[in-house]
Formats: structure tokens, C-alpha cells, sequence
């Protein structure tokens, strides 16, 4: 429950162009401020709700009419493209003979600063804000696109993270998302790619680097904003060649898509 992790986790605010109080998952959530980042999600939400009977499904966008939008002074159609994403806050471990979920990187910290970086592209774009990416700066008004999201733990198990698209995209096959922000771990990224790819639905990663997801043909979808194990690797040999002079190696890797694409 991300509304309740973040309530131990100060970081999981927006820290760039909010009003005053406006939080990602906080009160506030819903606001009826057009440059916030919950309007959009809020919209959104409320047609869900509605079974977007007022909408027209056009390629991976709800058409929405202007009236929707009663803060903006817009008279054109707004289309939401929605982004589902999987995220890597927790993962089971052994406590005390017993599986219990704990955060991923020991404070859980990473995680949510990982996502806000995400959420904070989307808030950019949506307002044309080109602080960090400048071409972007503008792009609402000559882009009738805004982005919304829904986001979910995949507690680093690829049988999370696929039940998670199947009920959001599966299930619902008339609006499945537009795309899809994730996985973290390569071992989950694969299968989901081979999901995304069949039904269409681009993914991109953040941070899968296992090499067996540059096979184009197998994931024609799959996209990531990190450098492949291929490189990281042969630097890794030149250093021990060449530098600690060391003739043999051993590897000790775990055998999943992200040690074993390293390891090879």
C-alpha cells in the first residue's frame, strides 16, 4: 500500500513545482490545481470509476472532452495516455522461518526516490516544464497528451509484476495501459516483455541491464534508459587483466537473467 509506506518515507514528496502541500499520495491527492501533479491522475481515476462513459478509446489514449476538465480554460480534447508502473519497493525475505515482505534496499529511501524522478518526468511533461529537459519546455501547448499512472510494488518477483499487468491490462482488454514503466530486476523485465511486446504495449526500464533483453526480435518493445551488462562486463575483465594482471577468474553469480547474462 504505497499511500501507507509513504507516510515513513518523507522523501516520496514532489519536490519541483508544486503548490504548497501538494503531495504525491497525500491529502491533497485529487487537487483541483491544473499544475499539480494530481489533477491528471485524479481525472483519470474518476473515469475509471465511471467506466469512461464519456470517453473514446483511440489507439492507447482516452479521448477526453474539455468539459472534463472544469479548472483548465482549455477547448480542446485532452488525451490520457496511461503508464503502469512496476516498481521494486520490497522483496520477501526469511524472518525468523517465516516470508515476510521488507524494503528492497534495507530503508525502502531508494525506491521511492527512484519513482519520484519517474513521477516528476510525468508532472514536466504535462506542464511543459523544461528545467531538466528543456525540449520539453512548452510541450502542453502543442501537445494535447498528458500522462497518467498507476503504481504498484512488484515486490522484485516476476509473479507479482505479471499478475499485476494481467489484471491491469489482461483483464481490462478494451483500455489496456499505453505503456509501461518497469521492471527493475532483469529476471522480472523479461517475461514482462514478452507480455508487453505480444499486446503491443511499449515498456521501458530504468534500471534491467540483463543482455538478453537487446534481442530486438524476442522484445520488440522493451526500451531502457541504462547501458546493457555487456559493456559493464569487459570493463570489468579489462581492469582485472589489465590492471591486477590476473590471468584466471572465477564467478560467483546468481542464476537469474541479470547474473547469468553478466556471468556470460
Amino acid at each position: 500500500d504505497i499511500r501507507a509506506m509513504r507516510n515513513s518515507h518523507p522523501l516520496f514528496v514532489m519536490a519541483s513545482s508544486l503548490p504548497p502541500g501538494e503531495e504525491c499520495f497525500g491529502p491533497a491527492y485529487g487537487s483541483n490545481d491544473p499544475s499539480s501533479h494530481a489533477y491528471y491522475d485524479h481525472i483519470y481515476s474518476h473515469l475509471k470509476a465511471t467506466s469512461f462513459a464519456s470517453t473514446i478509446r483511440q489507439g492507447s489514449v482516452e479521448i477526453v472532452p474539455p468539459q472534463t476538465f472544469p479548472h483548465t480554460s482549455t477547448d480542446e480534447d485532452i488525451a490520457l495516455l496511461h503508464v503502469l508502473s512496476l516498481t521494486s519497493y520490497t522483496a520477501k525475505q526469511r524472518v525468523n522461518d517465516t516470508a515476510k515482505l521488507v524494503p528492497r534496499d534495507g530503508s525502502g529511501i531508494y525506491g521511492f526516490t527512484a519513482s519520484n524522478g519517474f513521477i516528476m518526468g510525468m508532472h514536466h511533461f504535462n506542464n511543459g516544464i523544461g528545467s531538466v529537459v528543456p525540449e520539453i519546455e512548452g510541450i502542453n501547448r502543442t501537445c494535447p497528451i498528458r500522462l497518467v499512472h498507476t503504481n504498484y510494488d512488484t515486490e522484485s518477483s516476476q509473479t507479482v509484476a505479471l499478475d499485476t499487468f494481467n489484471r491491469d491490462s489482461i483483464n481490462d482488454l478494451d483500455r489496456p495501459p499505453g505503456a509501461v514503466f518497469g521492471a527493475w530486476r532483469s529476471a522480472v523485465s523479461v517475461p514482462l516483455a514478452v507480455l508487453t511486446g505480444t499486446r503491443g504495449i511499449p515498456q521501458f526500464s530504468p534500471l534491467s541491464t540483463s543482455t538478453e533483453l537487446d534481442d530486438t526480435a524476442q522484445y520488440p518493445l522493451f526500451s531502457r534508459v541504462i547501458p546493457s551488462d555487456a559493456g559493464t562486463a569487459r570493463a570489468a575483465v579489462a581492469y582485472f587483466r589489465n590492471r591486477l594482471d590476473v590471468s584466471f577468474l572465477g564467478v560467483l553469480y546468481v542464476n537469474d537473467a541479470y547474473g547469468s547474462a553478466f556471468h556470460q
